[in-house]
């Protein structure tokens, strides 16, 4: 029974146009909940609940997501009338733990634009010139995009958004047939450019997501407006986006370094030990 339940919930997500990674993640948190609580996800009470979500050696990180999953279960199964209450309603969701964009560098993105081959190129244009994550390149085609708009059809948590076209976009895309951009998935498109960063351009730790951030980062910093880096960005949450308003630390840096220093001129003067009469 629990195991139709679950199914009957991943229709639901279908329906709800929820991605496929969305489905089978919560699909295994859910499968790993009805095994290790006493009585399953049907006998469940709010206290057993609770107790599985802040068990001890469970990162914040995990605990929000695991959240997230269980408390969406929960009160669709309450609407649908598999319960008489939602056993999640009164677990207050976790803080999620604040996640800073990490943008490549100006010179790792020139670098990448010169060195790049297809399909990796193209992938690199959508991510830092459109904020594409990898779920929006696998869904990407060539008829949504214009030379006036790129239209993100499905995207993470199914939220569509358009975004006017950088000229960049449009030299890579012109000549392209009709149809899917590329036949990967968006795992396969994560795990081969990570490859193709680290081990053919010599660039660890760099993936397409944080082309992505660069996007973010850029925005915000020349426009610097919360509410359009948003909308280009595709949050749901605003408060995802107020990362990208944090001042980069190259920028304190710089604002420091402006600071005048009047240090040598006081040597020179011979002034240096010297205090002003009015702090004497």
């Amino acid at each position: 029974m629990p195991s139709d339940l679950i199914d009957s919930y991943s229709s639901y997500q279908r329906s709800e146009s929820r991605s496929d990674r969305t489905i089978d993640d919560r699909k295994r948190i859910l499968s790993t909940l009805d095994q290790e609580l006493p009585y399953g996800i049907e006998g469940t009470s709010e206290e057993e609940l609770r107790d599985w979500l802040w068990r001890d050696g469970l990162s914040l990180s995990s605990r929000e997501t695991y959240y997230g999953a269980i408390a969406d279960f929960y009160k669709w199964a309450a609407a649908e009338g598999h319960f008489e209450f939602n056993p999640v309603e009164r677990i207050t969701r976790p803080k999620p733990p604040q996640r800073l964009p990490r943008p490549v560098t100006d010179e790792q993105l020139t670098y990448a634009l010169a060195c790049a081959r297809e399909p990796y190129l193209t992938f690199i244009k959508l991510a830092a010139y459109a904020g594409e994550r990898c779920i929006d390149i696998a869904h990407q085609r060539r008829e949504l995009i214009s030379e006036q708009a790129v239209s993100i059809v499905q995207s993470k948590g199914g939220k569509a958004r358009v975004v006017p076209t950088h000229p960049v976009i449009w030299e890579a895309v012109r000549d392209l047939p009709q149809g899917p951009v590329t036949g990967l998935d968006e795992r396969q498109i994560s795990i081969s450019t990570a490859n193709y960063f680290s081990r053919t351009l010599k660039m660890p730790g760099v993936t397409l997501h944080r082309f992505r951030h660069w996007f973010g980062t850029m925005v915000q910093r020349l426009y610097k407006d919360l509410r359009v880096t948003q909308e280009l960005m595709g949050h749901a949450d605003p408060r995802t986006t107020a990362g990208y308003a944090l001042v980069a630390a190259e920028q304190t840096r710089a604002a420091i370094d402006l600071l005048p220093d009047f240090s040598a001129a006081l040597a020179a003067a011979g002034l240096a030990a010297a205090a002003p009469r009015s702090l004497r």
